[in-house]
């Protein structure tokens, strides 16, 4: 297939996991991808894979936090040939920890990759899409941006800010008429290559965040789980079906007065 012939997709997150099956789908489609990550070994390697087999894409290390790494890489993609059309932000970051432990710190990092990261890609990407005739930009949000993990208040926030973001920008472009779509996809926990979930399954790790004295590491103890209580017995309506007889209220006669003779 070829019909993204002559166009070019810019990925974020390509090193692995999503991202990376991302960027073989794009270059199997005839598009010249630039394969972009924070791990740089892992970006080239993707764009070693789409080499393989017979794909163009040229690997670039982008921390999405950073808008001038942003400017430099996209400033790249400008000088070739084949104009922007699709923009893929799959970089991101999980965790695990508790509301009442995490530090702040940890939130930050995670708005700044997840939700910083994803506003900078189209605020940046958007306008070259725009002046090369149109395309589409994909977030990915997640099932956490849908629904409540417990555990993972940070990571739920940051997905539901990006899926709230994609609705706003959609309707922007769509007010703009500028010929580029906008939307977020909400897969579940998918595993990368190296074996590590995108979403840590709280069956498996159910931890609480905690730093070693002297370190800028966060590492995780186990929590017990949470026991369910049974549930409590239903009560019963005191309101009448349709269907069911109505016992009429027992009465009592009520005495006469005796008469008086006047």
């Amino acid at each position: 297939m070829s019909e993204l012939a002559g166009r070019a997709a810019f990925v974020t997150g390509a090193g692995s996991g999503i991202g990376r099956a991302s960027s073989l789908g794009l270059a199997r489609r005839g598009a010249y991808v630039w394969v972009t990550d924070v791990d740089e070994a892992g970006a080239e390697g993707t764009a070693e894979l789409i080499a393989r087999e017979g794909g163009r894409a040229a690997a670039v290390r982008l921390d999405v936090s950073d808008e001038a790494q942003w400017t430099a890489a996209l400033a790249r993609a400008d000088d070739r040939d084949e104009a922007l059309t699709v923009l893929v932000s799959c970089a991101g970051r999980s965790m695990i920890a508790d509301t009442a432990t995490m530090p702040l710190d940890d939130f930050r990092s995670l708005l700044a990759v997840n939700v910083e990261g994803t506003f900078l890609g189209m605020k940046h990407a958007i306008p070259r899409i725009a002046g090369s005739g149109g395309g589409a930009v994909v977030t990915i949000s997640s099932l956490a941006g849908l629904k409540g993990i417990p555990g993972m208040a940070a990571y739920c926030a940051t997905k539901g800010a990006i899926r709230m973001m994609t609705k706003a920008v959609a309707l922007e472009c769509a007010e703009l008429r500028n010929g580029v779509r906008v939307n977020s996809v909400h897969p579940a926990s998918s595993t990368r290559p190296r074996g590590a979930s995108t979403i840590p399954r709280r069956s498996d790790a159910p931890a609480t965040a905690r730093r070693e004295p002297g370190s800028s590491t966060p590492t995780w103890s186990p929590r017990p789980r949470c026991r369910s209580a049974s549930p409590a017995p239903r009560r019963r309506s005191r309101i009448p079906s349709a269907s069911s007889p109505r016992t009429p209220p027992a009465t009592s006669p009520v005495p006469r007065s005796p008469s008086t003779a006047g």
